[in-house]
């Protein structure tokens, strides 16, 4: 979110998130305990040395590396 002394003085907000996400393909098991639903499409999270996936049912998962 901007904040307003940033809005006031012009100067654009980059968000973290659209520089340091890219797409991942593979299959990824949502870690849900009552889902297990297999993904195909995630992202890798680099700032945060993630990878993650939504599944249909918005359970969020991720694993480190």
């Amino acid at each position: 979110m901007t904040s307003l002394e940033d809005f006031l003085n012009g100067k654009k907000v980059v968000s973290e998130t659209t520089t340091t996400m890219e797409p991942a393909s593979g299959s990824f098991m949502c870690q849900n305990t009552s889902c297990n639903e297999v993904v195909f499409e995630g992202y890798v999270d680099r700032s945060h040395n993630k990878l993650k996936w939504v599944c249909s049912q918005g359970h969020e998962s991720a694993v480190a590396f």
